[in-house]
């Protein structure tokens, strides 16, 4: 008889991966960009409150990079997203320059210390409230876009037409205040037709010649149009409106895209000032050029500071 059963082997443990050194590589990566500024007399500190704000606010995205494709993974990742928005606007900037100087308003080491804190203390608020009200949201069922090809077929032409004849109006007529909000809810009609164009082609319901005008034609020529406007957040509100859709549709967005559309933000966000300087404050010719103009001014001031910063470095 035997009393003493040898001890089973249990399953062999997983593989660790690379997910908890991600927050200790990025952590290191932010000081030692934080150790290349020089922000002054009391500004010591300011690149390294930044470098801790963009880590902070990224955690949700190291999170969600890690578990992405498991089980219970939410199918929009809207928390990880909004933190690399929050990090890149608040806390980014400390990291990839030495002063901050409005056209109008010169801020002083003090007040964006204080700003930066106040940023710190903002996230930790609203991840505790997300936190808080995530149990409750798991809990609602998932909303369901149907689209009938009949009614979508008759509906697009109307929602794309009023929109576009809404931004051209907008830009164009001199209209009274009592008619502004109207005509502003009219362009957001151009916005969902769009969106219903996006989950179509993400359903494969569009063909071949209704995939390339959206995404060569329509898709681009509206993001571009965003950049016009001289604030960096409304590009990066419409690209996430296509991005979201595409992660509700069941699609994985590749990482191509998101690496374009974040560098494209960053760019854009370093050299805002300087088309609102030529934009919006100077009596120039680009002062009173319409969006699509602005668009391109804000490109090639863009394209021109780059450039310059070639030369320098050669």
């Amino acid at each position: 008889m035997k009393l003493l059963s040898d001890p089973q082997p249990g399953p062999p443990p997983g593989r660790l991966g690379w997910g908890p050194f991600l927050p200790l590589l990025l952590a290191l990566l932010l000081c030692g960009m934080a150790g290349l500024r020089n922000w002054g007399s009391r500004g010591e500190n300011l690149p390294y409150l930044g470098a801790l704000v963009v880590w902070v606010s990224f955690l949700p995205a190291l999170g969600w990079w890690t578990r992405r494709g498991r089980a219970g993974t939410a199918p929009i990742p809207f928390l990880p997203v909004i933190g690399l928005l929050f990090g890149a606007y608040f806390g980014w900037p400390l990291l990839v320059q030495d002063s901050f100087d409005l056209p109008t308003i010169v801020a002083s080491n003090t007040s964006l210390h204080r700003a930066a804190q106040l940023a710190l203390y903002g996230w930790l608020a609203l991840g505790v409230g997300w936190a808080c009200a995530s149990p409750w949201v798991r809990s609602l069922a998932p909303v369901e876009l149907r689209l009938e090809a009949g009614r979508t077929r008759r509906a697009l032409p109307w929602l794309l037409g009023l929109g576009l004849a809404a931004m051209f109006a907008r830009r164009t007529l001199a209209l009274s205040a009592a008619w502004a909000q109207p005509i502003l809810f009219l362009e957001t009609l151009f916005q969902l037709g769009l969106g219903i164009l996006a989950v179509a082609s993400f359903r494969r319901q569009l063909g071949p010649w209704g995939n390339r005008c959206l995404w060569l034609g329509l898709v681009p020529a509206y993001l571009f149009f965003q950049v016009g406007q001289g604030s960096v957040a409304q590009l990066a509100y419409a690209a996430l409106f296509v991005l979201f859709l595409a992660w509700g549709s069941g699609r994985r967005v590749p990482i191509l895209a998101l690496g374009f559309l974040a560098a494209s933000i960053v760019l854009l966000r370093g050299h805002v000032h300087a088309f609102r300087s030529q934009a919006w404050y100077e009596r120039s010719q680009e002062a009173d050029a319409g969006v699509w103009q602005r668009s391109f001014l804000f490109v090639e001031i863009v394209a021109e500071r780059l450039e310059g910063d070639g030369l320098q470095s050669v």
